[in-house]
């Protein structure tokens, strides 16, 4: 959250693995990309241009 406070938008990263539940081999490696913008500054703007 003060990430996103202080640069007014951001990329968080996730990764995981996901494992066979028999032989507990890893079957995919995932990479997320989440944009992330705070909801207060989105408001702000909306009523600024009006």
């Amino acid at each position: 959250r003060n990430e996103a406070d202080e640069k007014r938008k951001l990329d968080a990263f996730f990764q995981t693995k996901v494992y066979d539940e028999k032989t507990g081999k890893v079957v995919a490696e995932l990479d997320k990309v989440v944009y992330v913008r705070r909801k207060e500054r989105i408001k702000k703007e909306k009523n600024s241009k009006e």
